[in-house]
């Protein structure tokens, strides 16, 4: 599944490679009425927009693993996995977990490449950890010195 350029286009794609509506709803974690509607003209909330892109997001991860077919794809979200404590990753996606899903997807098909992605990954964290904590420190000392000058 190649990059969608909307969440309308990810649902489309999602819904060729999952088979239905119906169980792009369910790995979504919403009513299939709202597929549709969202395919329709209604636009989705924040939180299901992101939903969206994390499911094919997973979708494209799977593929990348080795299922190449739409079957073997909804078969991998369907089993449990080990490495999600016996969850399936179409229950984690739906409760908005997916990231724990991509995590997996990617330790188990861990070759160098991908630890190099994911420590990248992880040192970007890391420095918008720091950005963000120098971020709050320079909002302090200005509303610090705010006060000082009213004073």
């Amino acid at each position: 599944m190649a990059a969608a350029a909307t969440f309308r286009d990810q649902l489309v794609e999602l819904e060729a490679v999952v088979g239905s509506r119906r169980q792009v709803a369910r790995l979504l974690g919403v009513h299939h009425g709202r597929i549709s509607a969202w395919l329709a003209s209604a636009r989705p909330r924040a939180a299901a927009v992101r939903r969206i892109a994390d499911a094919a997001a997973v979708v494209d991860a799977l593929a990348a693993r080795g299922g190449s077919s739409p079957d073997a794809i909804v078969s991998l979200l369907e089993a449990p996995w080990a490495e999600l404590n016996g969850a399936r990753p179409s229950e984690l996606i739906a409760a908005g977990q997916a990231a724990e899903v991509l995590a997996a997807v990617r330790g188990s098909a861990s070759s160098g490449g991908d630890e190099a992605a994911l420590n990248v990954e992880r040192e970007l964290a890391d420095a918008l950890m720091t950005l963000a904590k120098a971020a709050r420190a320079s909002a302090t000392a200005l509303a610090s010195a705010r006060l000082g000058a009213t004073t």
